[in-house]
């Protein structure tokens, strides 16, 4: 929490006061939460599972809120765990939401990291030029 405080005390006032600002980092944060949660449905409606929206964006919610809180790095196996709970306590078998839950995580966490990682392969293979 020190740490957090701090941050805001040394961040420029102008940005932290600007409600304009605010306000849109919020809506598309929301955003984010609702296309997470609408990807999370149709991997379940994918795999022959019916639930309502609200039920998947309540478990999304709470999945993520476990995987902010875990001490693990990116919420790995937490955010899985809490979102095969959430969903099983939705009536949806452990088969199913375990699968819903590792293709969510593959499709949000780990493949965008291919990009990156095609990226960096390339500026490691290929060398800028500076310094000679």
């Amino acid at each position: 929490v020190r740490n957090a405080l701090s941050i805001v005390e040394d961040a420029d006032r102008r940005v932290v006061r600007n409600i304009r600002l605010q306000f849109l980092a919020s809506c598309y944060q929301l955003i984010t939460f609702l296309l997470d949660a609408a990807t999370l449905w149709m991997l379940v409606r994918s795999l022959g599972a019916t639930v309502g929206l609200s039920h998947v964006f309540a478990s999304f919610m709470i999945a993520n809120l476990f995987r902010t809180i875990s001490i693990i790095p990116g919420g790995l196996g937490t955010f899985e765990a809490a979102a095969v709970l959430m969903l099983r306590m939705e009536g949806i078998s452990v088969a199913t939401g375990l699968s819903t839950a590792l293709l969510f995580r593959g499709l949000t966490f780990f493949l965008p990291m291919a990009p990156g990682l095609w990226f960096s392969r390339r500026l490691i293979n290929h060398p800028t030029g500076r310094g000679k």
